[in-house]
């Protein structure tokens, strides 16, 4: 999956200019070391490898390249098999945090999730606060008084229309009505929006008082919208006159006549389903039935009946005369008098037209006519009726001026109206307004606040469950630190948390060393990117790892059980598949030396991994031949503290820099570290009993002592801040001679002969022959 993954083109960051860097020289080469300075760009490539596995666009040039430096076009699948581990995978992935005496650490997930929780929760805590805020003010618009309230001008607005308005109001009716405006806010938002004037209060109330008075003499409550009809008695006249022709009779027929006119019972039973004549008891078939029937139609004939049945309606119509010519009782305003002449000949009219038509209903075959005089009644009823109808038009002609200023005073009161209310409803629109801000903010708040609930609830919980390895990595921890539990990651399940311990006791973060933090991300990393593979093909997939100064920070002594850890995990990820590949960088000198025993354990050859020295954005050969400037400069510097400690600026990390020369030492000559340089056999064989003693002594105090003295873990370790400036001259002392008494030759490849003459008259010094 990456043999073909030989370099990377990049600019930008560090790179100001293009670069071409190439970490593989051929595809067997799986293993490259990269020493380079501090600032030389070390951590800029390891950030292009992150840039390209997340897709993040940083730089301005960022490609992978193969062995013919052609751009590699990098799939999903070996994205997510890239693996970075760098400062930046430390400040994303572990996170610890003080619980009481406890230290919580958090990992992987379960630091970006709570770091969204942190970021949540500010705002939820700031949403708490505005919504306090918002409902403070708002309480206070329970009280009706409260001049920020809308409700207090509303109130006034309503007691200003039911008092002055509502006056107005009953003048213009003229009584005291049930039905008089609902005086509410939603009417003064009428008088509002319909009635703004221009015109002076003042002006508008002398209108108003004027018409008030001209409408009180015309107003009135009754109306008489229909005209009054004249009396015609052309249909009267026809009916009384009308004659319904008698057809001849037989004298059988005659018979039967006398006796149905006298005899009802007769005519109901030739008209029933009785078989039996209840006075001959002769059988009634429905052939004679039939036949009687006939004679009763022929005498009593249709033209009869109908004629009858009109003369009823007629005088119904006579009886209910005064609707029909739209006469109301209320028409006595009009003209009193008049209206009860009318009514006087009506009656008489009305008594006069019945008598004739009852007479007629009794003789439908006689022609009836009215009385003589009854046409002049019949003139005089129709003049009166026409100077009653002239009085109505007259009256709703002022009924319609009435109408007309009852509607232009009722135009005037909202006028007026306008500017009783005008300042309030001012007030209480701007007040309401606010309010209804608020409302509105609150509201808007509190669907904030309840999205944010959800959201809190569902990282809270997604943080219960972001689950990591804790045995694997302990497992981990323990190699790195040779003991069960110098460091270990406990669960607590009742907070459902993991809590940092340092020798089986509780610790603050702030006592938690950058190495110690940086050994639990380190252990982290490696549980990590095996997290989705069985327990027994782990090391089988192909990988691509970055690892940017994987010794950062660690104390003197912890960095030997770091170096071991990464010889075993780079061992077994080379060893398991021959496709991975690992860049590793770093700054310190003897961290690549010690990497570079590494890669001479994995591949037995040298050639089969690549070295390199990151300078001036060249990766330059490191190889064997490398000319230890660092070396030297370290040997020059403590022979000049020791010649002469007054006159040296080195004092502060004297210490420091004469265990750094001991395990370059050790790696160059011996391949060891500083505690076997005077304890192996092997290598003290030149040195007599006293010296092994003495220098025993010597490697002791510079590896292990200072240790309960440690102030601030996350500095390295310097036991001389502890002893003075001549004993840590007479150290720098030591150590040089003992150099010299094991391998004089190395010394005097890198040292002047006057510096090597002051280190013999050292060695005579030591008295320990």
């Amino acid at each position: 999956m990456f043999e073909n993954f030989h370099g990377l083109i990049i600019k930008g960051k560090c790179f100001q200019d293009e670069a071409d860097l190439k970490f593989f020289d051929t595809n067997h080469h799986r293993f490259c070391l990269i020493y380079g300075k501090n600032g030389s760009g070390k951590s800029t490539i390891s950030q292009a490898f992150n840039a390209i596995k997340f897709d993040k666009s940083v730089f301005n040039i960022n490609k992978i390249l193969d062995e013919n430096n052609q751009e590699i076009q990098i799939t999903q699948e070996q994205k997510k098999k890239i693996f970075v581990f760098n400062e930046k995978y430390i400040d994303e992935k572990i996170k610890l945090k003080d619980n009481g005496l406890d230290t919580i650490i958090l990992l992987g997930e379960a630091v970006d999730i709570d770091n969204k929780l942190q970021k949540l929760q500010k705002i939820y805590d700031s949403k708490i606060k505005r919504k306090d805020k918002y409902e403070k003010i708002l309480t206070g618009y329970e009280n009706d008084q409260n001049t920020d309230n809308p409700k207090k001008y509303e109130n006034q607005i309503v007691e200003i229309l039911k008092d002055k308005f509502a006056d107005r109001e009953k003048e213009i009716l003229g009584r005291q009505r049930k039905d008089l405006h609902n005086k509410t806010i939603e009417f003064a938002k009428n008088i509002m929006k319909n009635y703004a004037t221009q015109t002076s209060k003042d002006i508008l109330q002398n209108d108003f008082d004027q018409k008030l008075s001209e409408y009180q003499s015309v107003r009135s409550e009754v109306n008489f919208e229909n005209p009054i009809q004249l009396l015609d008695i052309t249909d009267i006249n026809n009916l009384l006159l009308y004659q319904v022709k008698q057809k001849p009779l037989n004298q059988e027929q005659m018979q039967i006549k006398e006796i149905i006119e006298n005899d009802e019972i007769s005519r109901n039973i030739m008209k029933s389903d009785k078989e039996l004549c209840p006075y001959c008891f002769q059988k009634l078939t429905n052939e004679y039935k039939k036949e009687i029937l006939n004679i009763l139609e022929n005498i009593f004939n249709k033209d009869i009946q109908n004629h009858k049945n009109e003369l009823e309606i007629k005088k119904t119509q006579i009886e209910n005369l005064l609707d029909d010519l739209k006469i109301v009782s209320q028409m006595d305003i009009l003209d009193n008098e008049l209206f009860n002449n009318i009514n006087s000949q009506i009656k008489k009219y009305q008594e006069h037209a019945v008598l004739k038509i009852n007479k007629k209903i009794n003789s439908v075959f006689v022609s009836i006519s009215l009385d003589e005089n009854f046409n002049d009644i019949i003139n005089d009823i129709n003049a009166n009726l026409q100077q009653l109808e002239q009085k109505r038009q007259k009256f709703q002609a002022q009924k319609l001026t009435a109408n007309e200023l009852k509607s232009e005073l009722e135009r005037l009161n909202s006028q007026i109206a306008f500017y009783e209310i005008n300042q309030d409803f001012n007030d209480y629109e701007e007040k309401l307004k606010y309010k209804e801000y608020l409302e509105y903010k609150n509201n808007h708040n509190d669907a904030r606040l309840n999205f944010i609930k959800k959201l809190l609830s569902r990282l809270n919980s997604q943080k219960e469950q972001a689950n990591i390895a804790q045995n694997k990595i302990n497992q981990h921890l323990k190699y790195i630190f040779f003991k069960d539990d110098r460091l270990q990651l406990s669960y607590l399940d009742e907070q459902k948390q993991y809590m940092l311990q340092i020798n089986g006791n509780s610790v603050k973060a702030k006592d938690i060393s950058n190495g110690e933090r940086n050994a639990i991300a380190l252990s982290y990393f490696f549980t990590e990117i095996f997290s989705n593979e069985n327990e027994l093909d782990i090391y089988k997939n192909p990988k691509f790892i970055v690892i940017d100064d994987p010794i950062s920070s660690f104390d003197f002594e912890n960095k030997v059980g770091v170096m071991s850890f990464l010889n075993y995990q780079i061992q077994n990820i080379i060893n398991g598949c021959k496709n991975s590949k690992i860049i590793v960088l770093t700054h310190d000198l003897m961290s690549m030396f010690d990497l570079q025993k590494i890669g001479k354990t994995i591949f037995n050859k040298y050639k089969n991994f690549s070295q390199f020295e990151l300078k001036n954005n060249v990766l330059e050969n490191f190889g064997e031949n490398y000319n230890y400037s660092e070396y030297k400069t370290l040997l020059n510097k403590i022979y000049n503290y020791a010649k002469n400690s007054q006159q040296s600026d080195n004092s502060t990390n004297i210490g420091n820099d004469m265990r750094k020369l001991l395990e370059a030492f050790g790696t160059f000559n011996y391949q060891c570290g500083i505690e076997k340089i005077a304890t192996d056999e092997t290598i003290t064989s030149k040195l007599s009993p006293t010296q092994k003693t003495y220098f025993s002594n010597l490697m002791y105090r510079l590896v292990l002592h200072g240790e309960s003295h440690m102030e601030d873990k996350t500095k390295i370790l310097d036991f001389t801040s502890y002893i003075s400036e001549t004993e840590k001259q007479n150290t720098a002392k030591d150590i040089l001679s003992l150099l010299y008494l094991l391998h004089d030759t190395h010394l005097k490849k890198y040292l002047h002969k006057e510096q090597i003459k002051s280190i013999e008259e050292w060695v005579k010094s030591c008295n320990i022959y």
